[in-house]
């Protein structure tokens, strides 16, 4: 664990997060400044700067839960499409160094990168609980 890293603070509880998905080795919650309503982040839960030092079955978790966002998304947002991204390296657009996906939907309603209002993140945050909680 990283003492100054933001995911690594979510993690332990030192920074408030809108929290959709703990297990052992991932959590998944809401971005803080979300492109579109619930654009979420699925992180791993120890600190893996990118792709190259995620295990493999790490990132297999990671991606089949990006899976099951997806169709909570379809399935509660009523989304259109759902974009799944991963940057590694600060080159290729990665501004928290700590291994995370964005799983972000289309077709709902757009957010433009604004700070999430509490009341909103609780509120979606615990339709997509609900959601992971049918679909897995």
């Amino acid at each position: 664990m990283e003492k100054e890293c933001i995911f690594c603070k979510i993690i332990s509880k030192r920074a408030p997060a809108h929290m959709i998905y703990e297990s052992e080795n991932i959590v998944v919650f809401l971005d803080k400044y979300p492109l579109y309503q619930g654009h979420s982040l699925v992180v791993t839960r120890n600190h893996y700067r990118d792709i190259t030092e995620v295990p493999d079955e790490i990132l297999g978790e990671m991606i089949s839960l990006a899976k099951k966002l997806s169709i909570a998304f379809f399935r509660k947002l009523g989304a259109s499409g759902v974009r799944i991204v991963m940057n590694n390296g600060s080159s290729a657009g990665q501004e928290i160094m700590h291994a995370h996906m964005h799983v972000i939907p289309y077709g709902v309603k757009h957010l433009g990168r604004r700070e999430l209002e509490h009341g909103e993140g609780v509120k979606l945050s615990e339709m997509l609980k609900d959601a992971l909680n049918e679909i897995s």
